[in-house]
């Protein structure tokens, strides 16, 4: 909601004034000179009034100007509970009324009780005036009837200017505004907001500054630091600048005002990642971005990464899909840009092996794919000592080689990692068995 300041600046003209000599004053010395006066306590007043607004917003409204109302001094404060107010210009229909005090805070009270110059005052914490429901009217004896017939209680000759006009009790939330005021300026000396007027509430009245606190109760939070940055495991993104140690790809789309220039897709090593936003890139696998409640031209835009890429893109702009996603935040933008996932499977296995090798020799790796690369040729019988396979998922340079102990020659079996003697069933063939045999005989003799 936007915040409005309680009081219009006619009120507070002379603060510039005020503020110097007050801002070392505090509320206790104000009502140490014993005049009754609240003269000095401008900047506390403003923010200790715009502290209860807050509490209860739109519980007051200005009573004046209005036909038929006069203000004895421009520093009163002209608010009033909406009933209380019409209690009062339903009075001033009659005859004019000047009006010495309305609207008071506890500061104000303070001043006014301890001050011992005003004759009679409530104690803080205990004044209608705090609740913006009680008056002090200059010309009372003429205005009594008018005000007793709309409404409002005299309070008699103890208090003859008194009355007390239609309205709820407000006074804790006096108190309470104070309470918060105090805190928000003092962490380190916080007190209850219990709304209750007690000894530790008054001892931090007392010592407040005249001229106003540094933060007001009401002002808004400092806007917190954008959280995008998310991810895992080898894509992140981030809203505010690529990622370092990463690589990083810019996402933009410059028809779109929505602080889409500072957006990255990034990854853990070289992947080959390429953003468009002018349609498909040829050569490349290509996935659409898209929002449709974004009307800013994205609907040309693809995340695109080499044909031979192990990670296969999913978009989804209804929230994550199952499995590994990354989202693509942007705060800025309006247009429901807080439910748009980029997701993946890894699927090594779907690409082409390497090249088997010539006999005997291992075969070139397959890039890392799951399935080898055809055999090699071989150089004995039965040509079943070719090369191995390819690189397969977990061995990106080809199984290892079978290696003979009576031949300098090594053969690797195709697709299988080093064997035994059953190997060279396989892949010497009848030929090579029968020559081993005679080997073994030879030696034995």
């Amino acid at each position: 909601m936007k915040r409005t300041l309680f009081f219009s600046l006619p009120v507070f003209f002379s603060f510039s004034v005020f503020a110097g000599a007050a801002q070392a004053q505090t509320v206790a010395d104000l009502a140490a000179r014993g005049q009754c006066s609240t003269s000095g306590l401008e900047g506390i007043s403003e923010q200790l009034a715009e502290a209860q607004m807050c509490i209860r917003p739109d519980a007051f409204v200005k009573f004046a100007p209005h036909a038929g109302v006069t203000l004895s001094s421009s520093k009163i404060h002209p608010y009033l509970q909406a009933s209380a107010r019409d209690a009062l210009w339903s009075a001033a229909s009659k005859l004019n009324i000047t009006i010495n005090s309305a609207f008071r805070t506890l500061a104000d009270q303070y001043v006014l009780y301890y001050s011992g110059g005003c004759g009679l005052a409530a104690k803080p914490g205990k004044s209608n005036h705090q609740s913006g429901r009680a008056i002090d009217v200059q010309n009372y004896s003429a205005a009594k009837s008018a005000l007793q017939s709309a409404g409002c209680t005299w309070l008699g000759s103890s208090d003859p200017v008194h009355f007390d006009c239609p309205g709820s009790d407000g006074r804790a939330d006096a108190i309470l505004a104070f309470q918060h005021l105090w805190n928000v300026n003092h962490p380190e000396d916080i007190i209850d907001e219990d709304g209750a007027y007690g000894p530790q509430t008054e001892a931090r009245l007392a010592k407040s500054p005249a001229g106003g606190f540094a933060k007001g109760a009401c002002d808004p939070e400092p806007p917190q630091p954008v959280q995008c940055a998310n991810g895992s495991a080898p894509f992140f993104w981030d809203c505010a600048g690529p990622i370092d140690s990463l690589s990083c790809v810019q996402i933009s789309e410059p028809a779109d005002p929505d602080s889409w220039d500072d957006n990255y897709l990034c990854s853990e090593g070289e992947l080959g990642l390429q953003w468009s936003n002018a349609g498909e890139i040829a050569g490349m696998r290509c996935t659409a971005i898209t929002e449709g409640s974004d009307s800013d031209t994205w609907n040309d835009n693809f995340i695109c990464v080499p044909p031979d890429s192990p990670y296969y893109f999913t978009w989804s702009s209804a929230g994550p899909l199952a499995g590994d996603c990354v989202q693509f935040n942007e705060p800025n933008d309006p247009d429901t840009w807080g439910d748009n996932y980029l997701c993946w499977t890894f699927e090594p296995g779907s690409g082409n092996g390497g090249v088997g090798g010539t006999g005997g020799e291992p075969g070139t790796g397959g890039g890392g794919w799951a399935t080898g690369g055809e055999p090699g040729e071989g150089e004995y019988v039965g040509g079943a000592g070719g090369g191995a396979g390819g690189a397969g998922a977990e061995n990106g340079f080809g199984p290892s080689t079978v290696t003979r102990d009576s031949s300098s020659c090594s053969v690797a079996a195709p697709g299988q990692q080093s064997g035994s003697g059953v190997g060279w069933l396989i892949l010497g063939g009848a030929l090579v068995l029968l020559r081993k045999r005679r080997t073994a005989a030879k030696a034995s003799v």
